[in-house]
This record gives structure tokens, sequence and C-alpha cells, in this order.
């Protein structure tokens, strides 16, 4: 009998197979790149996020995978374009989303796409008219995340609204979830052709209006300006968005007007419960003042890689104007002692909904400070607190710094079912 070799690879269910090789093409960002919805302390994707060399290294991987044989490229195909990036070659692009990987399906490739990110650079298309977006918005009706990356360290150019043909209509897709788009702080003189100090407008402007069913928004990298009453308040749309319960802002910048801090953010969220914010903090103020009863879930981030400079009693009114608060997190390097005239004070605050407090382990420049455990252990007046979940290092990191055993003596007095936890990286 002639030798054969057994593959067994092969044999496996198609389904195995395609999820084996989902975890050869997992890249840094992945956890970010495929939810929809809220996940606490999330990569801030002005200082963390890794936009281009994971994902192209994931790609080539890919690549080689559907270049073995025809078996693995027919199960293995559809991973090429779950994640699309538009930079260049866009109109290749759109020709293999309209192309069907075998003439007897029914749909074609776009058929597979779940993100969409569309980068910084602009190469072969005009930013001021990007009508070929909407061709491939066209393609992709069951795409969940559309993002816009961010462009560290340069100024970027801002979509504007396409001029759409007569008879024709911005695509309106009730597939997508989420919406991260990096917004460019500045623009030069001769590319300022968008003047309004509103951020949430143009191309962006046109997909929050045509995505009903959107959950999650972020909006980062932008800066305040100064405005006045004859202008758009900086983050202000109109038409409400029903089913949005997550806002997240990373910005710069500081926030200056005559109008009262209640103007600076006009939008109609009526289900929102999660509000994620880093850089200005009075933004924050702002939406407290709006919708500080409707929020559940607080959580304040770096953007810069300095610790946050946070003042203390302008958090404590926000706390005290979100009455339903449940979970709050917080840096290790925000501290809740702010120095006067009379020296260092402690402030308190009552939160009668908290059940949860996360501290993540940043880049403060004093790990060992006690100031927020002290808080914690002496000014933070919350009955129905049960759990404090320590974010990053390893537990040994956490144990040699001055603020566990305050922790552990939080954990451990009046005799309540109390967790003090610690996940590692």
């Amino acid at each position: 009998m002639a030798n054969s070799k057994h593959n067994i690879f092969d044999e496996l269910p198609e389904e195995v197979r395609l999820y084996i090789f989902r975890l050869a093409t997992l890249k840094i960002s992945q956890a970010e790149d495929i939810g929809v919805d809220y996940s606490s302390l999330e990569a801030v994707a002005l200082k963390e996020r890794d936009w281009s060399d994971s994902a192209q290294r994931a790609l080539t991987v890919k690549l080689t995978i559907v270049l073995v044989s025809k078996e693995w490229k027919r199960i293995a195909t559809e991973m090429l374009y779950e994640c699309i990036r538009i930079e260049h070659g866009t109109e290749s692009l759109i020709r293999a989303l309209e192309k069907k990987a075998d003439p007897s399906l029914e749909f074609d490739h776009g058929q597979w796409v779940r993100r969409i990110e569309i980068s910084p650079h602009i190469k072969d298309f005009d930013p001021f008219n990007p009508l070929i977006l909407c061709r491939i918005l066209e393609c992709c009706p069951a795409v969940e995340t559309i993002v816009r990356s961010a462009a560290l360290g340069s100024c970027g150019v801002k979509l504007l609204a396409p001029r759409l043909p007569p008879d024709s209509n911005f695509p309106s897709l009730t597939s997508v979830k989420r919406i991260d788009w990096w917004i460019p702080g500045r623009t030069t003189r001769r590319l300022q052709i968008d003047a309004s100090p509103n951020h949430i407008s143009g191309f962006l402007k046109d997909l929050l209006l045509h995505f009903p069913n959107l959950r999650y928004l972020t909006l980062s990298g932008f800066h305040y300006h100064q405005w006045d009453s004859h202008q758009d308040a900086p983050l202000s749309l109109s038409q409400p968005l029903p089913l949005l319960t997550t806002l997240r802002i990373e910005c710069h910048g500081s926030l200056r007007g005559s109008q009262g801090l209640e103007s600076a953010i006009s939008l109609n969220l009526p289900n929102v419960t999660h509000y994620i914010h880093g850089g200005n903090f009075p933004i924050t103020q702002a939406f407290a003042k709006t919708f500080g009863p409707q929020i559940r879930v607080l959580e304040l981030i770096n953007v810069d890689r300095e610790p946050e400079i946070l003042d203390w009693i302008e958090l404590t009114k926000v706390l005290n104007i979100c009455v339903n608060l449940e979970e709050l997190s917080l840096q290790r390097s925000m501290t809740p002692y702010r120095d006067t005239a009379y020296g260092s004070r402690v402030l308190s605050v009552k939160m009668k909904s908290l059940e949860r407090l996360r501290i993540n382990l940043d880049t403060s420049g004093n790990l060992g400070c006690p100031s927020l455990s002290k808080w914690v252990l002496s000014e933070l007046v919350a009955p129905k607190l049960e759990r404090v979940t320590l974010h990053g290092g390893w537990r040994a990191d956490w144990a040699q710094l001055d603020c566990y055993p305050l922790l552990l003596q939080w954990a451990s007095r009046d005799e309540k079912n109390r967790v003090l936890e610690v996940v590692e990286w």
C-alpha cells in the first residue's frame, strides 16, 4: 500500500479551522477592534493605540494563509475583509469589495466587512468631497464599527460632507453600532474650509444622521477654542441619538466662552448611561449638568503621557450631580487632595449608588502616594460599595505601594462582604 500523509488539520470542521486561523492573526488592538459595547479602561487612542503596525502584520499572516491552498483560501478569505483600511488604492478596494468570492455565492466580499478604518492621511481621493467613501459604505451592509484613526504628531485633514449627485442619498446602515472618530485639532489657513467651531460636522455629522442603531461614539483629538453666543456649541447635534449608551471624549485645549458650561454640549442622548472622558475636564462638568442623573458609569482617563492635573473640588461637584452612579474609574495619579492657602485638605463625597470603584495603575510620577486610598478609606461615603478593582501591573507591584495596605484595611473593616481584586496584565 502506498504511503500517504494523513493531514489531521484538513479533516477538522471548517469553522474550527477558521477559528484557528483567527488565533494566528490576532493583533495588539484585537479586543478594541471587535468590541462595539463599553469595556472598562480601553486603550487611549491618542496615546496607546497601534493604528498601523500590528494591523499590517496581521494582514500579512492572513495573506499567507489564503495562499497555501484553494481549500484554505475558500475558508479564510473572509478574514481579509473583516477589517479594511482606507488610505490609498481606494478604487482597487471598491473593485475587491464588489467581487464575488465564488460565482455560486449570492454575496460579494463586502458582506464580510465588520470594521472600516479611514486613515488620517488621504492620498487618492478628495477629503473635501469624499463621495468614494459613500460607495465603500454601500458595499459593506454588515459593517459594525467605523473608525477615523489618529494621526499622532500631525494636524491631519478634516473630512467634509460629500456633495451627492441628484437623486442619490447618503448610505443608511442599521448594522453600525460604534463610531470612533479622530478630529484634527488644527488646520492650516489654506485648508480651513470648514470654519465652524462645532466639531460634529462634515462627514462625521452625515454618519451620525444615517446610522440609527449607533450605541457607542468616541470623539478624540480635537482642541477647544473660544466661542461666543452667535456660534454653535463645540459639540452640537440637533437630531437625537436614541440608542447611544456610551459617549467617549478625548480632547485637548482649554474651554473658554461667554456662554455657561452647560452650553458646551448640545446633544440629545436620551439613553446615555456611560461617559468616558480624558483631557479638558470642564467638558465633563458640562456633560454632567445635562446628563448627570442618567450616568451609571463614569471613567476618567489620561490622554497625555504626563499625569492628569485634576481639580478634585470640581470632580466632587460632578460626582454629586451623578446621583445614580454605580461604577467609577480613576487613574492612580489622580489625587483627592488640593493645595490651598491653609495647606492640603481632603474632600469628601457621598455616593449612595456606587457599587464598584476601579483604579488604573497609570504613569504617575509618585506611585507610592496613598492619598487616593485615604480618600476611599476615610472620605468616600458609599454604603453600597462592595468592590475595588486595581488594574495594571502585577499583584506584587501593588503590594509594594503605600496605598495597598489602606485598601486592604477598607476591604476588611465593618465585617462587610467587600472585595479588593487585582486585574493583572
